[in-house]
């Protein structure tokens, strides 16, 4: 997966105007989406008046939320598990994000990528990277649900969030993306509805590939969910028992469940359970690998989809459940999530807008305080770190650990800006230099060598860097 990149500007002019003219329509937007909170609430509930929104902000009223970053302390302790397919892709990198620009420790493997953790990974301390003190802070990256060792990883105090898919389109997304249709030989010409015409043979077929991600009840299987528990002569009444019983369990043990297809909903719940700052949550839609789209489900036939629920039965009662959960959860937040969603939004298109465009051709956004955020600025750092990929999060994230556990610290002596390649080698990145180049922009490595104290102010961005340069030789400034 790869995050969408700062475009170029070949003609400054047009961005700007285009960027007026999509500022415009945000405006125009946000007027619309104001006005439907006044008409309308969560699903199945009238709107309500302005006189129970004392909060004033313009003509329209909005109540403190007893959730807003100044009313309560921001937790930093949290164990994200990370499903497979379900868009937890996005989720992953706001809380990267969160913790990057916080120095929180993160639970990563020693030496391999960014699935190395899976599916046991977290059993094994030998091959976990130490945490930058006496506890890891944050688990974001994909490992099979396993409490007992999160929690000693993390301590007691952690919060437990996952995200689930409805599971006829994780399914679709899963087989175009694992390639299915070639492991098991399918040539069908339309090979999604020959699986569902039988799945149960052809998910024989798929566990004779160790390395394969199961076709059945995947996002179970991702949660902690045993298939020793199922044998082939099971009863109906034995499997659903089963499946309430696991349904169960997770209800005691998770603090949210989010959604992929509401994603928004899920960030902004999120955000209150972690008393995190509005900023904190905003995202900026990925280069998705999302296959679901190289298959036509469209004409798929209602059979077919009752095939799949039929013999996913634990997938689908597990979304059908913690679904459920997340809209009473939301009506009990009442009319100020209706609000804040909304606010959510309206800021979300302001930030696309700004952060498509060249840096150098917009003047920085001022988001003023509200119930759900303090003050902050959309400008050009903030861009950097919304659009960095979740890949060249994992390994900047492995670079400072490593630098931490080899105890350097602070400016580095060498008054001079470093030439581009020698820039990516020792001491400005550790061992991880070639994959920071291969995954990270040079902006966004300058961004991170400058958080880390090793360049000073007036090289704190790739541009800054790139004016200091004469006839491709950096000169030598002094120290600030």
């Amino acid at each position: 997966m790869t995050t969408a990149r700062i475009q170029n500007c070949s003609t400054p002019v047009f961005k700007v105007a285009v960027a007026i003219f999509c500022l415009g329509l945000s405006l125009c937007l946000q007027f619309m989406m104001r006005a439907s909170v006044e008409e309308s609430s969560l699903p199945g509930q009238k709107g309500a008046s302005d006189t129970s929104r004392p909060w004033v902000r313009g003509s329209i009223s909005f109540q403190r939320s007893h959730h807003g970053p100044n009313t309560c302390n921001s937790k930093t302790k949290l164990a994200f598990i990370n499903v497979h397919k379900a868009s937890s892709g996005t989720i992953m990198q706001v809380i990267q994000r969160f913790g990057y620009l916080r120095k929180l420790s993160f639970v990563q493997h020693i030496s391999k990528d960014v699935n190395g953790l899976y599916p046991d990974g977290l059993s094994k301390p030998e091959i976990l990277m130490p945490p930058q003190g006496e506890n890891y802070d944050i688990l974001t990256y994909h490992t099979v649900y396993d409490r007992p060792n999160i929690v000693r990883l993390l301590t007691p105090d952690a919060k437990f969030v996952t995200i689930l898919r409805e599971p006829f389109k994780h399914f679709a997304s899963a087989f175009a993306f694992y390639g299915y249709n070639k492991t098991i030989n399918v040539t069908a010409p339309n090979q999604l509805e020959e699986f569902l015409e039988n799945p149960g043979f052809y998910d024989n077929l798929t566990k004779r590939s160790p390395m394969l991600f199961p076709a059945k009840k995947p996002m179970a299987v991702d949660l902690g969910f045993s298939s020793d528990l199922f044998s082939p002569s099971l009863q109906m009444n034995k499997i659903g028992h089963i499946t309430r019983k696991f349904i169960d369990k997770l209800s005691h043990e998770f603090d949210l469940v989010m959604m992929a297809e509401h994603i928004d909903e899920s960030l902004v719940l999120l955000r209150r359970l972690m008393c995190w700052d509005l900023k904190d949550i905003l995202y900026y839609k990925y280069v998705s690998n999302d296959h679901s789209s190289d298959y036509d489900t469209s004409n798929i036939s209602q059979r077919l989809r009752d095939n799949h629920e039929k013999w996913d039965a634990v997938d689908y009662a597990l979304y059908k459940y913690f679904n459920e959960t997340m809209w009473k959860k939301i009506s009990i937040e009442g009319k100020s999530f209706v609000e804040e969603l909304a606010h959510f939004r309206d800021v979300e298109l302001k930030l696309r807008v700004h952060c498509s465009s060249e840096y150098s051709a917009l003047e920085p956004i001022v988001i003023s305080e509200t119930p759900w955020n303090s003050p902050f600025k959309i400008d050009s750092e903030y861009c950097t770190w919304l659009t960095t990929s979740h890949l060249c999060y994992y390994y900047l994230i492995k670079d400072r650990n490593r630098r931490y556990q080899a105890g350097s610290k602070g400016l580095m002596g060498n008054d001079t800006v470093p030439r581009d390649g020698v820039f990516f080698s020792p001491p400005y990145c550790s061992t991880e230099c070639d994959k920071i180049k291969q995954e990270c922009s040079l902006h966004e490595y300058v961004q991170h060598c400058y958080q880390e104290g090793l360049l000073r102010k007036s090289q704190s961005s790739s541009q800054k860097i790139k004016f200091l340069s004469v006839e491709g030789e950096f000169e030598a400034l002094p120290l600030e």
